[in-house]
């Protein structure tokens, strides 16, 4: 049986111009060593838990996602080998910078 390990997500949100839409961006890294995970799958799903848009951490763990709207969402983030994580619900404010651990 695969050992799973945990996930550890840190998001930022952060204002954008009204055109763009809201900001989400932040790091994935794993539980036990901290370390980076690259190309983990970063999924956002809407208050139905429907998948509204999807992002990839980069070779530092890093990820951006842009356009969304204000309101309710739930990230969900998956890398093979480790457990997925479902982050609590966040509300995403219009022009105001909230930062989540």
């Amino acid at each position: 049986m695969p050992m799973r390990h945990s996930l550890i997500a840190g998001f930022l949100l952060a204002a954008a111009t009204p055109a763009a839409g809201q900001i989400l961006q932040g790091s994935v890294v794993a539980d036990e060593t901290g370390a980076v995970l690259v190309g983990a799958e970063v999924l956002v799903l809407n208050w139905k838990n429907q998948p509204r848009t999807r992002g990839v951490t980069d070779t530092s763990g890093q990820f951006l996602i842009q356009g969304l709207s204000e309101g309710d969402y739930k990230i969900r983030v998956t890398y093979l080998g480790y457990a997925a994580f479902t982050s609590k619900e966040l509300w995403v404010p219009r022009n105001e910078r909230v930062e989540v651990r």
